[in-house]
């Protein structure tokens, strides 16, 4: 094929600058969305495992500690959520302990918060390194007092349910209970490739019909 009829093809198909330039866009869209299918944004999703409060787990306070076993079932967790109460009680002392420990017993997680931080009815949630080999392993959280007696007791929200591999302990003994809880897990986030190709179709479709309106027959003969 001669030169000169390669130019005279891409002149036929470039013809409309406008169409020239969707078209470029298009193909800028195009290789940022396999870009970024390619190499997603790490989004936060949240799962709610157990729900539907009922009924509380009973007192945590120092002489009563509470151990909660779950099992995770997706890589890659970050956090944590269980609902909390305080019998309609504002707290002014004592310290609530919180450890989280892995399968193989290395701690994952350990911090105090002051028992006036600690309000009815309200979550507590925490954070921690993210878990990259959290998938089919067992987790335990324990959550115990320093200064805070019966009377002042807290608690957690719980339901009758049995989640499997979920276990509730209160001072060691198993309860009938399982607590609220939610977990939060670092997942690929894919919203920016929806965007470029929504964006795409957008301006893919405004062309074709920019192009399909505004051109004649007379727009693009040879040797014009």
């Amino acid at each position: 094929m001669r030169a000169s009829d390669i130019k005279q093809k891409l002149r036929l198909f470039f013809c409309d600058k406008v169409f020239s330039i969707m078209f470029l866009l298009f193909v800028f869209f195009f290789f940022s969305t396999i870009l970024s299918v390619v190499f997603p944004i790490e989004g936060v999703s949240t799962y709610e495992m157990n729900t539907n409060s009922t009924t509380t787990v009973g007192d945590v306070y120092d002489d009563q500690s509470l151990e909660f076993v779950f099992h995770s079932t997706k890589p890659k967790m970050l956090g944590m959520t269980f609902s909390a109460a305080t019998y309609s009680r504002v707290l002014t002392e004592g310290t609530l302990f919180i450890s989280v420990t892995n399968e193989a017993g290395k701690l994952v997680f350990a911090e105090e918060r002051d028992g006036p931080t600690i309000l009815d009815n309200q979550p507590i949630s925490f954070s921690f390194a993210k878990q990259t080999d959290s998938m089919d392993q067992t987790y335990t959280v324990i959550f115990h007092t320093v200064g805070i007696d019966k009377s002042h007791a807290i608690t957690f929200w719980a339901n009758s349910e049995s989640p499997a591999g979920v276990i509730t302990s209160l001072n060691g003994a198993p309860q009938q209970t399982t607590l609220v809880y939610s977990l939060t897990y670092v997942s690929n986030s894919f919203k920016y490739t929806w965007y470029l190709l929504l964006f795409c179709t957008f301006f893919y479709v405004l062309t074709v019909v920019s192009y399909g309106r505004n051109r004649s027959e007379n727009d693009c003969e040879p040797g014009e």
